[in-house]
């Protein structure tokens, strides 16, 4: 095999290896496993970015099971209260994210 071919496939291969890393098609960008997918998909919608929901919404993202398991039961309930707040019709433009740079 040519050198610039190997060099090639090696690329490629490492490629691969790093983009499978990042979730398959189905990974709809929310949490891991459990309590911490439970966290972020409960208060994605009603995350205004800021305050306690926001907190919640970021630990179901980033924290680990036993913050996520830690924190779940008072998570979800403002995260539900927030979702009656507004009558399950969060305005939803930007994923429930607050960017106001943009």
């Amino acid at each position: 095999m040519h050198p610039a071919a190997a060099r090639s496939i090696a690329m490629l291969v490492l490629l691969m290896i790093a983009l499978a890393g990042c979730g398959g098609d189905d990974d709809d960008g929310h949490g891991g496993e459990g309590s911490c997918e439970e966290l972020s998909t409960e208060c994605h919608d009603v995350d205004e970015g800021g305050g306690f929901v926001a907190e919640c919404h970021d630990l179901g993202h980033n924290g680990t099971a036993a913050e996520c398991d830690a924190m779940l039961d008072d998570c979800l309930a403002a995260c539900r209260a927030a979702h009656d707040h507004d009558g399950g019709t969060h305005d939803d433009h930007d994923g429930g994210h607050d960017d106001h740079d943009s």
